[in-house]
């Protein structure tokens, strides 16, 4: 008998806690894009660095130091 081995490249996009670490995601377990918005108050639950709050599909949540238009950018790369 014959095995064949299949292995499923699978593509991370590099993103940049607000922290400085870095982190890779899978595009395909990302659910929705949330912006942050600019506040003048204390209101903002999320620091000043926070530009996007990513959802993944296991209910988490990323904060990252880039915007929304970049990280939808790097999802629909080809």
């Amino acid at each position: 008998m014959i095995a064949i081995l299949t292995i499923a490249a699978v593509e991370l996009i590099t993103l940049h806690m607000i922290d400085g670490r870095i982190v890779q995601i899978n595009p395909k377990q990302v659910t929705q894009l949330i912006s942050a918005l600019p506040t003048t108050d204390n209101r903002n639950a999320l620091p000043d660095a926070v530009q996007c709050l990513i959802r993944l599909t296991d209910g988490s949540f990323l904060s990252v130091a880039e915007s929304c238009i970049e990280v939808n950018n790097m999802m629909v790369k080809p």
